[in-house]
């Protein structure tokens, strides 16, 4: 009984403050379970989001005649864009150059080969397509040579996150030679050959900010850094490639 008479003296005597310190025992609980809660929800974002994708194995090219003149023959060239991510994409738009590697091939503002929205939207896990684009491979039935064979396709992809609503760019770089049905990406020495005529004929000021942040320049101090901090060969290779393509898998 006494014992439990001094636990009453003592509850009464620090009453209020052990209620204080409650309260902010309390207040503290719910500090911490909101921040742990958009932590949690900034965590597990990205993997609900929608995440508009191709790569070369997605770009399907096929050799016919232009028109009714059979010796003009064109290739043509049908692109599939992938949702792989968990949401929906909206309004999504595609801006598509082609550039030849020649340089007597002046373009002075590029061959936009598409510029409109694809779909308005695309669910998740699905693809579509856009229809194709054409380029003349032969110039009045001559062959071309290697050198003006070589194409650069650029791809300026937008889209809208319907969960995050924020707009999305993403940016894909491929070459491939007129004629053969085969693309590949855009990186290394061919790169560094056209970076110069890219920005002398792109005008999508997007697309020109992303190619001067992966200059010939700016890749070479990067792999030199990564050198510096003993990464790999392989790896050094690896990141200073991603720096051409939209991401690294």
């Amino acid at each position: 009984m006494k014992l439990l008479s001094k636990v009453a003296t003592f509850f009464n005597r620090y009453k209020k403050e052990f209620l204080l310190w409650t309260q902010v025992i309390t207040i503290l609980f719910i500090a911490v379970s909101f921040v742990w809660s958009i932590h949690t929800y900034k965590q597990l974002l990205p993997l609900h989001k929608s995440n508009v994708v191709f790569s070369e194995s997605d770009i399907n090219i096929s050799e016919s005649p232009c028109g009714e003149d059979k010796n003009k023959m064109c290739d043509f060239i049908e692109t599939v864009i992938n949702n792989i991510g968990e949401a929906e994409a909206e309004d999504v738009r595609f801006v598509i150059y082609s550039v030849p590697f020649s340089e007597k091939k002046e373009l002075g503002d590029g061959i936009k080969q598409f510029d409109d929205k694809v779909v308005h939207f695309l669910q998740p896990k699905t693809k579509t397509t856009f229809g194709t684009f054409w380029l003349e491979n032969k110039e009045d039935n001559k062959e071309l040579t290697l050198e003006e064979r070589q194409i650069a396709l650029l791809f300026h992809l937008e889209y809208t996150d319907s969960i995050s609503f924020k707009h999305q760019d993403k940016f894909f770089f491929f070459q491939y030679n007129l004629g053969i049905p085969k693309v590949h990406s855009l990186i290394g020495a061919d790169f560094n050959k056209i970076y110069e005529k890219l920005l002398r004929n792109i005008n999508d000021n997007d697309l020109r900010e992303f190619i001067k942040d992966n200059s010939p320049n700016k890749m070479s101090l990067i792999q030199l850094f990564l050198k510096q901090l003993g990464v790999g060969i392989e790896k050094t290779r690896y990141a200073v490639n991603c720096l051409s393509r939209l991401s690294c898998n």
